[in-house]
């Protein structure tokens, strides 16, 4: 799965260490900022815990994939009503207030596990949440075959975190490119984007301000 790194079997878990050039970036970036407030979408780990408690900051860890990756439209659903059932479901899974700016959004791998229509819906409600100033950092797949489930990250460093995998099983993955991830992630633009050699492309995204 990682060329880069073994994926080793511990305690029924596999991880893997994944060197993230584009994490690192991202730390500087908000390095000097007075108080910064994280959005993390995954799962809370030691490591991440630890990391962000070297910053002033709030840190909002929402695990909200193993609800989003079920998310499709109804065959008696039209867009819009689709859109205002997902941005109700948004609502409860990440109840920030309008006037709570984040400046930074981990994705981790999970906008591999969106279908397209969810991925574009929910990244469009996380940009009520953010302004000229918010970064987004996300792992793409560039494989066709993925893990199976999204892993758990756990933050070791600036610039390195350990991903961990409840099996070795696999599933077909979507393949977003940077064209899809410009389409579906529109309010975003790409700062940068690194292929590891993983052969995972690690994103850095900046909210475009509101014209």
């Amino acid at each position: 799965m990682f060329k880069d790194s073994l994926l080793k079997k511990k305690e029924e878990k596999y991880t893997a260490l994944i060197r993230s050039p584009v994490f690192y970036e991202l730390t500087q970036l908000v390095d000097n900022r007075s108080k910064i407030r994280v959005l993390d979408l995954g799962t809370a780990h030691a490591g991440s815990v630890s990391f962000f408690n070297q910053y002033n900051c709030y840190y909002h860890v929402i695990d909200v994939y193993h609800i989003l990756s079920e998310c499709k439209k109804a065959e008696h659903e039209n867009h819009e009503q689709f859109q205002n059932r997902l941005f109700r479901l948004f609502e409860d899974l990440v109840p920030l207030r309008e006037d709570a700016k984040l400046d930074l959004i981990l994705s981790w791998d999970g906008f591999n596990y969106l279908n397209r229509q969810t991925l574009e819906l929910f990244s469009l409600y996380l940009s009520k949440f953010s302004n000229s100033e918010t970064y987004l950092h996300s792992f793409i797949y560039g494989h066709q075959v993925i893990p199976e489930r999204w892993a758990r990250f756990d933050i070791l460093s600036d610039e390195h975190v350990l991903a961990e995998y409840e099996n070795e099983q696999t599933c077909q993955g979507p393949i977003f490119n940077q064209t899809d991830i410009k389409q579906l992630i529109a309010r975003f633009s790409v700062k940068k984007s690194i292929l590891l050699k993983s052969g995972i492309q690690e994103y850095l995204l900046q909210h475009r301000p509101y014209s």
